[in-house]
């Protein structure tokens, strides 16, 4: 008995190290290969000439030096695939545009002008392997066996595949892909790409071309995009209102539907809002000036990107580039403008682009809160901004109103902000809370058009209590901090036939949405709702029946809302 148990018990054992000596083979087996993969793929990648794109974006605008961001403020993202040549077809994620399923009845009403349907068969996509012909055609290359429905090649070639534009309005945000057949090849020390003329994943060697077909690139200006890429047309980039919501809340929506939050992406405006041949130009800058608009919209995206931003512009000969932006598109001159077969040639192809839209955060902002405090959050990081306030080490408590300017657009500015201001300045500090509080007041008044951009978000972010008028210097609430408090003003109007005044919540419904910061409206506070107001016609408004009165805040009102949005951000301190 005892010798049956020894013999079994020595099966076992043997058993057992025949599996570890397997186990180890195996081990050493596969690491060799992934070292010979790897070095191979090194090879394929690292030995290619062509022009990359890596210039770093050392000012963030003309007036701001850039710092670096911490390691305290790093993140990780789930990465695109980088383009590997040979070893992975194109590759495309897109979601449907179901019309109308997003618009709320009460846009419809105010907003008729805006709600042009788009035709686009998706709403948004990421395409893996796609590239800029001189021509100025975006061509994605793809397998027919990777098609869920073969008919998709024909069907969907050159077709709207979705809409690029800030805001859906007129057709310029569509956006147009030719479809080719086949997968993007780079062999080592081979200045040519190529793709494979066979379906599926071809065999790739360092000396066969016998299955590839040379693919044509403009050699003198190619470039390779590695960096996951956003594309954007601009909606009327000169208004900072706009530009946050139409413009930056748009892309940061889609920086979060694919995971991308971070400020390692390359951001390309498609557009030159100078060029008036292009259909539709006059979106772009919607009447305001160009050259603000090109550089408000410059700066802006800066804040969310640590790359120079692109831009999509041609030459005289209609030969399409990305150049850091601005560029200006020349007009073409058929003397010397590109043949079909230069126009075919590759400019840029991109490892990861992502593009579409959905529906505007500034007319339909429910369930989109997060894109606010995903901006602040890339702001911040890119202004190396502390996240957290401390409100214990702060010396000054910030208060805040916008004095806009006489001549802006709309009017709507809050008529009595010098006289809200002696009276914030005289009477706030010597209340017994502040007092106890130990820290000092200090109001600012607002004249934004006069302050660099990057200056505007330091100011905001430190900023207590902010009065804000019916304009786009509201929706600089979304740089403020948690704790903070925005009290807009109300927009208030004269009817001239009907002899009565109307004042109302204006883009409240938009801005009652925002989570960085308390917003709370002034007409909250007013008995039936009325505040007195200056008439006075702002310059779009004549010849019409309403025209803009000017409200006038009551000072008693301004400074007891002031102190109980201070008590309600220190009262923990005291």
């Amino acid at each position: 008995m005892k010798e049956r148990w020894l013999l079994i018990g020595g099966f076992f054992i043997v058993l057992t190290l025949s599996n570890l000596t397997l186990f180890l083979v195996l081990t050493r087996i596969n690491k060799n290969t992934n070292n010979n993969n790897s070095s191979t793929n090194n090879n394929i990648l690292a030995s290619a000439p062509i022009k990359h794109d890596t210039k770093v974006d050392n000012n963030i605008n003309s007036d701001t030096h850039h710092t670096s961001i911490p390691d305290k403020h790093q993140q990780k993202h789930n990465k695109p695939h980088q383009i590997t040549f040979g070893k992975k077809p194109g590759y495309f994620k897109c979601n449907k545009y179901i019309p109308d399923v997003s618009k709320h009845v009460y846009i419809k009403k105010l907003y008729q002008e805006d709600l042009y349907k788009t035709n686009t068969i998706f709403q948004t996509c990421q395409f893996e392997n796609i590239c800029l012909t001189r021509g100025g055609d975006f061509v994605f290359y793809l397998e027919k066996d990777n098609l869920i429905d073969p008919s998709w090649f024909t069907k969907y070639n050159n077709q709207s595949w979705i809409y690029v534009q800030g805001r859906i309005h007129t057709p310029r945000g569509n956006l147009n892909i030719l479809i080719r057949e086949g997968t993007l090849i780079r062999k080592p020390n081979d200045p040519n790409l190529y793709v494979s003329t066979n379906t599926g994943n071809p065999t790739i060697t360092t000396s066969s071309t016998s299955n590839l077909k040379v693919v044509p690139t403009a050699k003198d200006i190619f470039q390779w995009m590695e960096e996951p890429t956003f594309l954007l047309k601009r909606f009327v980039a000169g208004n900072a209102g706009h530009n946050i919501m139409d413009n930056l809340h748009h892309l940061i929506h889609l920086m979060h539907s694919y995971n991308r939050v971070t400020v390692d992406n390359q951001i390309i405006f498609l557009d030159d809002l100078q060029d008036q041949t292009k259909p539709h130009w006059e979106v772009g800058a919607y009447g305001y000036p160009v050259e603000p608009s090109d550089s408000i919209s410059i700066s802006s995206f800066s804040l969310i990107t640590k790359s120079p931003v692109k831009q999509l512009c041609h030459n005289e000969k209609g030969s399409y580039s990305i150049e850091r932006a601005p560029c200006r598109n020349k007009l073409v001159n058929n003397n010397v403008a590109l043949n079909e077969k230069e126009k075919d040639e590759l400019v840029t192809c991109f490892s990861s682009v992502f593009g579409g839209h959905s529906v505007s955060d500034l007319l339909a902002p429910w369930s989109r809160e997060i894109v606010g405090t995903k901006l602040r959050e890339l702001v911040y990081q890119r202004l190396d901004l502390p996240i957290e306030e401390d409100l214990k080490e702060k010396k000054e408590i910030i208060i805040a109103i916008n004095e806009k300017s006489l001549s802006g657009r709309h009017g709507r500015i809050i008529w009595n902000v010098q006289d809200l201001y002696s009276n914030l300045t005289t009477f706030l500090p010597q209340d017994p809370f502040i007092k106890k509080l130990g820290k000092s007041i200090k109001v600012i008044k607002l004249k934004l058009n006069e302050i660099p951009m990057v200056e505007q978000i330091k100011i905001f972010e430190k900023t207590d209590v902010y009065f804000a008028d019916q304009g786009s210097a509201s929706y600089n609430v979304v740089y403020m901090r948690d704790r903070s408090t925005m009290v807009y003003a109300p927009a208030c109007l004269i009817h001239l036939t009907k002899k009565y005044v109307d004042c109302y919540p204006g883009m409240y419904f938009t801005l009652g949405h925002f989570t960085t910061a308390q917003v709370i409206h002034f007409l909250d506070f007013m008995k039936n709702g009325v505040v007195p107001c200056n008439p006075r016609m702002s310059p779009h408004e004549k010849g019409r029946d309403l025209i803009n009165c000017d409200p006038i805040l009551d000072p008693k009102l301004v400074i007891q809302i002031s102190l109980s949005a201070i008590k309600r951000k220190y009262s923990h301190l005291v």
